[in-house]
């Protein structure tokens, strides 16, 4: 919060102008579910960046059928829960990105366990937090050692490339 160097900006990408400094790294965190009309998105996101700025977005993994029948019954139960997402499979983000101009594309799986705690707040919380933190650990054992394994039954995708 105390970085001048580091700035958030809350705005409709499609309607953004051209800010006063330019972005060496553009980040989203489970937003590009929610958009549509991706050639306008990348666009907008060009004219804010410096040459051979870094993207990196963490999306929700389309892959898994188990997790996919969870998201649809959660549309059903819970009104909050937009029924307009998109869920990518790794081909999407890899096109979407490719027909923007974007290389060195490089795709993870991660969130085994830990990422309905954040969906959600359950109670009691005083045990969902050590939950958690367990739920946490064992995704980041699964991530450094069994990823390529069991990568597809991730939660989540985390893209990172090159504009």
């Amino acid at each position: 919060k105390n970085n001048e160097r580091v700035s958030f900006i809350s705005a409709n990408i499609k309607e953004m102008v051209c800010l006063e400094h330019k972005a060496d790294i553009v980040m989203g965190v489970g937003a590009l579910h929610h958009m549509s009309g991706f050639n306008d998105v990348f666009r907008s996101i060009k004219k804010n960046i410096t040459p051979g700025a870094v993207f990196i977005a963490i999306e929700p993994y389309g892959g898994n059928p188990v997790i996919g029948l969870l998201r649809k019954i959660r549309t059903f139960v819970d009104s909050e829960y937009s029924p307009d997402q998109i869920f990518f499979k790794k081909k999407d983000i890899l096109a979407i990105l490719s027909e923007n101009g974007l290389k060195d594309i490089e795709i993870i799986h991660q969130g085994f366990f830990s990422t309905p705690f954040a969906q959600v707040v359950l109670k009691p919380q005083i045990v969902m937090v050590i939950l958690s933190r367990i739920a946490v650990a064992l995704d980041d054992l699964i991530g450094k050692y069994l990823n390529r394994l069991i990568g597809p039954l991730s939660w989540n995708i985390i893209v990172r490339a090159k504009f």
